[in-house]
């Protein structure tokens, strides 16, 4: 696991996988509290029983996620690829996220006010509540992107590709 306390950090051409994380936070691939940039990094099979299988991000640093692949990670609560709360800005850009799987957001839970998602695919993932693909609490921009085949499961979540539970 990797653990990011700097206010900005850069990840290239590295592969995170196999991760295991009980602490609160979450985190089990990356636990981000700073600013991150990740760059043809592959994020892969780690679980958490708390927030972000792949990575949990949070107190107001942006999280950067450019031509990237985020798959097969798990979490017990929100966020089985992607755990973004706090502030700042989730960018994910040319990247795929697929066959995450949690509680809520299989693939991205955010409650921040900015998420920005283009040119990428957010397939296969799958949330026991609500949001297989992306659960969202303030709005997003997605644009050029492929949102298919997401799941939410147990019969009483909604928004199998996305749930925006904004006002």
């Amino acid at each position: 696991m990797f653990h990011n306390f700097a206010s900005n950090v850069t990840i290239s051409g590295l592969t995170i996988t196999n991760g295991f994380t009980t602490e609160t936070d979450g985190g089990a691939g990356i636990l981000n509290p700073g600013g991150l940039i990740l760059t043809g990094t592959s994020i892969v099979a780690n679980r958490a029983q708390t927030y972000g299988g792949g990575i949990s991000s949070f107190a107001g640093g942006n999280l950067t996620v450019m031509n990237s692949m985020i798959t097969k990670n798990s979490s017990e609560l929100n966020g089985g690829g992607i755990a973004f709360n706090g502030g700042g800005t989730l960018t994910v850009t040319n990247s795929v996220i697929s066959y995450n799987s949690s509680g809520q957001g299989g693939g991205i839970h955010t409650q921040t006010p900015t998420i920005i998602v283009s040119n990428s695919t957010i397939s296969g993932n799958m949330a026991n509540g609500e949001g297989g693909g992306i659960l969202n609490y303030d709005g997003a921009t997605i644009t050029n992107s492929t949102i298919s085949d997401n799941l939410v499961d147990g019969g009483i979540g909604e928004g199998g590709g996305i749930e925006n539970d904004g006002d």
